[in-house]
């Protein structure tokens, strides 16, 4: 009696996975890439808050994203802290010098959908998923 019961469960379980993969893999498929692009400058207490919300939302919602973070010359402790997130998650760190700059990265990611966060924006702190 307790076989027959593990062998319900087990199979309930698996079917339960199945199904979660291939909706995983669906999502993937046809939600496309949201590529974030950070433009930061000495956000130090912030930034990885906001990389973990990201990378947070994209397992939770099963949404492929990519993350570029766009430093402007920042005097504290910023590209230190996306260097050491980077090296676990795939993060892209620029230094950028102007809005030219900007405008030719964000061109360069036609096939995208790209949602561009200056941080030291309040309105623009709305488009991370987490924070609305």
């Amino acid at each position: 009696m307790i076989q027959g019961m593990l062998w319900i469960v087990g199979s309930y379980g698996v079917c339960t996975l199945f199904i979660h993969l291939l909706y995983r893999s669906f999502q993937r498929r046809n939600g496309g890439t949201a590529h974030y692009v950070l433009i930061t400058k000495n956000n130090q207490m912030q930034i990885e808050w906001y990389i973990r919300s990201l990378q947070f939302y994209s397992s939770l919602r099963g949404k492929c994203i990519k993350i570029t973070v766009l430093d402007n010359n920042s005097t504290d402790e910023t590209l230190p802290i996306v260097q050491r997130l980077s090296f676990y998650r795939d993060i892209d760190l620029l230094p950028f010098y102007c809005s030219r700059d900007i405008e030719h990265i964000v061109d360069s990611l036609l096939d995208e959908e790209v949602i561009v966060i200056q941080l030291s924006n309040q309105e623009d702190l709305h488009k991370i998923p987490l924070l609305q």
